[in-house]
């Protein structure tokens, strides 16, 4: 098993690590002093990654200096996010507001969700949640391309994991191999969808 590295004392980013925090949600979080003099609490995950860059006072300055948000990647991200959790007509409802994946109070204002996750790393990063069977919340969710996404989860914790309902009720699945999909088949229920999806994994990705 590999030894934990405490990062305390260390400067990431600007940022002074001074201590380890109690985790939060299984995360590794530690007390820091960000540039600007204000002290706060973030993941070791952030921090070494390099995604946590300040408090939030940075990014809280980009926002307040930034007009036509409405237009950037990150909000098409965030209005998506949102669709899925609370709109009914959402083709993707079922499998998230419907079995009761919500969005916390505070990133139903895109300002308040950009300030949390920033900008997206690349058009091949989307939100991603950490516990699949918990909503959107900052310590939950993270920036990841598709590729980590399909190979971190599975079918058993993300119910729509490759399966896409229709206009008629029924359920397509589908799977990526090496970045190509492969179309499985059509199910008339989404409980015939999981049985073939996870047929699927196993064929393709235990090879």
């Amino acid at each position: 098993m590999a030894s934990f590295f405490d990062i305390s004392g260390m400067t990431v980013n600007g940022i002074t690590v001074i201590t380890r925090a109690p985790n939060k949600h299984k995360e590794t979080m530690y007390e820091c002093l960000c540039s600007c003099g204000n002290a706060f609490i973030t993941r070791k995950s952030g921090l070494v990654s390099g995604a946590q860059k300040s408090c939030g006072c940075k990014i809280n300055r980009t926002i307040k200096n930034t007009h036509k948000l409405s237009g950037t990647p990150e909000y098409h991200v965030w209005e998506a996010m949102v669709s899925r959790c609370t709109n009914k007509n959402n083709p993707r409802y079922y499998a998230y507001g419907g079995r009761g994946i919500d969005l916390c109070e505070a990133w139903r204002k895109f300002e308040n969700f950009f300030a949390d996750m920033g900008n997206r790393p690349s058009s091949k990063h989307s939100i991603d949640r950490i516990n699949n069977n918990l909503g959107y919340f900052k310590e939950n969710c993270r920036w990841a391309t598709s590729e980590v996404q399909m190979r971190n989860t599975s079918v058993s914790t993300r119910v729509d994991a490759g399966i896409t309902k229709t206009n008629n009720g029924k359920f397509t699945v589908r799977i990526h191999v090496k970045n190509k999909p492969i179309h499985i088949g059509v199910f008339r229920t989404l409980e015939l969808a999981i049985d073939a999806r996870r047929a699927a994994e196993s064929h393709y990705w235990s090879k």
